[in-house]
């Protein structure tokens, strides 16, 4: 985390993705937080070299982040890659995976083996040895229900340690 003069906070998590920066222009996500760090004086100036200025330079990171900008003004969370980037004003607390929300649609082969859809649920019964599917291609095996806690494991696993591999 950066605090800087002007009153800003910048937080980051990387976030699983193949839309990654390739060029030799492409910054580490510290000097991306640095380099708004250092230039903003307000919010907006932050969110704009944080968007629009470095994905038009192709400074955009080499990987994929989820970035929290704090300000006396206001709060907000930057889902962006190498090529997009999306804005949310918070207005109150708000906990996010390193998952980016709005960029899942973007992933196709790393998320359509989970859900369809970030934001997909189902409600069902299920009973242990129960599988049940997320409008996805891997379904979630219930392997045993206690009174306290349920384990589950995905199915077929080996998706996932071909995916683990690629650095989801």
């Amino acid at each position: 985390m950066v605090l800087t003069d002007a009153g800003l906070a910048f937080g980051d998590a990387d976030t699983p993705s193949n839309w990654v920066n390739p060029t030799k222009y492409a910054w580490d996500d510290f000097d991306w937080i640095r380099y708004a760090s250092q230039s903003a004086n307000n919010e907006n100036e932050a969110i704009n070299l944080l968007t629009t200025e470095v994905i038009n330079q192709l400074h955009a990171t080499g990987v994929s982040e989820n970035l929290f900008l704090v300000g006396p003004q206001q709060a907000v969370i930057i889902e962006a890659d190498a090529v997009r980037h999306t804005v949310h004003i918070i207005n109150e607390i708000l906990v996010m995976s390193n998952y980016a929300k709005d960029l899942w649609r973007t992933q196709l082969l790393k998320s359509l083996p989970i859900a369809s859809s970030f934001e997909t649920e189902k409600e069902t019964w299920l009973q242990r040895g129960s599988v049940t599917h997320l409008e996805s291609i891997c379904g979630v095996k219930i392997i045993n229900i206690t009174q306290s806690s349920i384990t589950a494991r995905v199915v077929p696993s080996f998706i996932f340690k071909h995916l683990d591999s690629t650095r989801m």
